[in-house]
């Protein structure tokens, strides 16, 4: 996880366009697998592109929102973004008292739409506020985290982190 994570802020010397490129296209590997992973759970929670959601629009609406503003960037495309993210949301998977079982690693994919969205949209710089809290950390930052929580989504108990690694690697290469 943190050689991906340095991996992609050494991808954001490249500019906004490819770390969120990158955090797009392991969002997108790991939707399908999440959604079949988590099955009703996932449809239940919100994560179906067009679901009704309480934090923002649901998780996989944020990714296309996002992939609509990387194939026609404007002020529009960015305020559907912005729009798609619910800033008084406070629960994070990462918190300790939310963070899932290993059979239901899929719930992360919250994490990796709320971060790909951020990422095009928050500053370049640390925010004022808590450092644990996504809405202070730099663009860069969130789409490094979106793609350790894409591999953290896709992951299973008897499954191969190295090849699910490698899997994401590759969805991140096709989409440059």
């Amino acid at each position: 996880e943190q050689a991906i994570e340095q991996w992609m802020l050494d991808l954001a010397r490249h500019g906004r366009a490819a770390f969120v490129t990158a955090a797009a296209a392991a969002a997108r590997y790991a939707y399908p697998r999440v959604m079949e992973l988590g099955g009703d759970m996932a449809i239940e929670f919100g994560f179906q592109e067009g679901a009704e959601s309480m934090d923002g629009e649901a998780a996989g609406t944020q990714v296309c929102r996002v992939e609509a503003w990387l194939a026609t960037p404007s002020d529009e495309t960015l305020e559907a973004v912005k729009t798609s993210i619910d800033p008084s949301r406070q629960l994070n998977v990462w918190d300790e008292d939310l963070y899932p079982a290993p059979d239901a690693m899929w719930f992360w994919f919250l994490e990796v739409a709320h971060l790909t969205a951020s990422a095009a949209t928050s500053s370049d710089e640390w925010s004022d506020g808590r450092r644990e809290e996504s809405y202070t950390w730099p663009a860069a930052v969130c789409a490094a985290r979106a793609v350790v929580c894409a591999l953290k989504a896709v992951r299973t108990p008897d499954g191969d982190v190295g090849r699910d690694a490698q899997e994401i690697a590759r969805a991140i290469q096709a989409a440059f």
